[in-house]
């Protein structure tokens, strides 16, 4: 059972918010900026400049980072847009379970 907090929210939809934040932060940062860690982030604008043909590439690297930094969730499935990339951004749809519940984030990365 979930207690409510003190802003109305309830512990589950707390850690689904701190859970979709995680997300955003391993998607948006670049391989090799962390100084602690080079392996953390993604390199999701590297996978761009290449040709369509490596859009498997791209979503087997999103699914490895996530599912080497985000151990809270389950991904089931990564469906990247990348019809706006042209305007310099990418909208990634990724679709979760956490506590036996499926959720959907879109991450937008911003070159």
């Amino acid at each position: 059972m979930f207690a409510m907090s003190f802003s109305g929210q309830s512990r589950i939809d707390n850690v689904i918010d701190d859970i979709n934040q995680s997300l955003d932060v391993i998607l948006t940062t670049s391989k090799g900026t962390r100084i602690a860690d080079h392996e953390f982030g993604c390199n999701v604008w590297q996978r761009l400049d290449q040709p369509i043909t490596a859009l498997p590439f791209l979503i087997a690297d999103i699914t490895n980072a996530i599912n080497r930094y985000e151990k809270r969730i389950t991904l089931n499935q990564v469906a990247p847009d990348i019809n706006q990339a042209v305007n310099g951004q990418i909208h990634i749809t990724l679709h979760y379970t956490y506590n036996n519940q499926r959720f959907e984030h879109v991450t937008r990365v911003t070159q």
